[in-house]
């Protein structure tokens, strides 16, 4: 198939397709995987903006219903063409599979032009020491190559040039309300781009903290939106747990009063997009994590994604050990937040056995990870959380955390909360938790 047919064969079904609730899926991977640029007709490119709008704000369609989209003739015979050939039965197979060819065709391409233009600009050249000069520069860039378009400099020297002399694109820091983390943090936040594993044991509180660090977070940027997507609670527990961490009091003690003032008092905060198991069943597998995502920042751009949790995340087909396909979609999660500049906070599970390490140390390390330590490796910050239990002689409501991994600043420090049943309040400076009971050595061994 010629790339000109294998155009033709992806924008009839995308002109043809709006109203088939079966083809959302393909015409979402379409507006994500392709770009304007990639049809060789002007008219085909403008028309590929015009469906991926209608896409991108999901919405339904109908094919005659996009001449009255756009002003220009040559669009609106295009939009005919592809209606005459749908109505004459012209179809084509492997709709996915042509988005990916036309995507490579276009790389490919892409690579003979760099190619070519190298060739040029050596055939130009006649000194010897220079020549080589120049073949060497272009070498690593040719058995590395993957965007050939972009003209975006990326040597060191450059970009050492631009930031001495400020024309360097400043790192974006998302600051917190949490007032120890941002301390901790030596006031500059988290950087955009980051993914943050929060690890902790099962009913330490992980799905609680995690609304706390994400409304912390999210509050301070009311033009952009947050995602959540759970994989254990349902919206309607999110929401019960989320009303309790923004009035700092537990659901089930509420009254209506409560109710009513934590309502009001998200309202006020920016929009939380919830995706759970129920009403999105596909989230089970990253890519339609990932594609949820994209799409969503079409109509908004995102601040924080939490993702709860990493363990029952999958790669559809992935036939390695668990602990590496794990390790794989944390890297391409850490894809995801640089490509749209926000923080992922991924909750991961840890063994119970750390509380037997002859420390006590109520908090985990990542080492205590119980399917995989892989996206460790991938995190710029890992969060370990913990608090202690009725049985230890201590205070059940001390919540603590560690910053065991700290890429862009700070690490290791300590940081105490006030727990009460998934409500979290920061301390003030005169708050003591209550003193442990005296227990022999053994007795508490044995009740560890």
């Amino acid at each position: 198939m010629n790339t000109r047919i294998l155009e033709q064969s992806i924008m009839l079904v995308l002109v043809n397709g709006g109203i088939d609730i079966t083809n959302k899926n393909l015409l979402q991977k379409a507006v994500i995987e392709l770009k304007p640029k990639d049809f060789t007709a002007l008219a085909d490119q403008d028309l590929f903006k015009l469906v991926a709008n209608k896409i991108k704000s999901d919405s339904i369609y109908y094919s005659f219903e996009l001449m009255s989209d756009t002003q220009h003739q040559d669009v609106i015979a295009r939009i005919e063409y592809y209606i005459k050939l749908a109505d004459n039965g012209v179809f084509f197979t492997g709709f996915e599979d042509n988005i990916l060819k036309l995507k490579r065709f276009n790389a490919l391409k892409n690579r003979v032009v760099y190619l070519d233009n190298i060739n040029k600009s050596l055939n130009s050249v006649t000194d010897i020491d220079e020549l080589e000069a120049l073949f060497f520069d272009n070498l690593n860039a040719i058995n590395n190559f993957e965007n050939i378009s972009s003209s975006k400099q990326t040597d060191l020297h450059t970009l050492i040039a631009l930031n001495a002399s400020n024309e360097l694109e400043s790192v974006v820091h998302y600051q917190t309300t949490f007032k120890k983390l941002n301390e901790s943090l030596e006031y500059k936040g988290i950087r955009a781009g980051t993914l943050c594993i929060v690890a902790g044991a099962s009913g330490v509180g992980k799905s609680s903290f995690s609304l706390f660090l994400l409304d912390s977070i999210a509050s301070l940027q009311p033009e952009k939106q947050s995602l959540f997507f759970s994989l254990e609670l349902d919206k309607i527990e999110l929401m019960e747990r989320y009303l309790g961490v923004l009035i700092k009091k537990p659901y089930s003690q509420m009254t209506k009063s409560d109710i009513e003032k934590a309502t009001l008092a998200a309202i006020e905060r920016p929009n939380i997009k919830v995706f759970d198991l129920l009403d999105y069943p596909d989230i089970k597998y990253v890519h339609n994590i990932i594609r949820h995502s994209i799409l969503s920042s079409y109509s908004k751009p995102i601040s924080v994604i939490v993702i709860d949790f990493i363990g029952l995340v999958k790669i559809e087909g992935y036939r390695e050990s668990k602990a590496q396909m794990l390790e794989d979609i944390a890297y391409q999660l850490l894809s995801l937040s640089k490509k749209l500049g926000c923080i992922i906070i991924l909750l991961q599970q840890v063994n119970r056995d750390y509380y037997k390490r002859e420390t006590h140390d109520i908090v985990p390390i990542a080492s205590d990870a119980s399917d995989s330590s892989g996206p460790e490796k991938a995190s710029s910050i890992w969060i370990g959380i913990g608090r202690h239990t009725e049985q230890s002689g201590h205070d059940p409501n001390h919540f603590e955390l560690v910053c065991r991994k700290n890429r862009h600043g700070l690490m290791n420090f300590r940081i105490s909360l006030e727990f009460a049943n998934g409500t979290f309040r920061e301390l003030s400076p005169h708050f003591q938790f209550r003193r442990p009971v005296k227990r022999d050595d053994e007795n508490i061994l044995n009740v560890l």
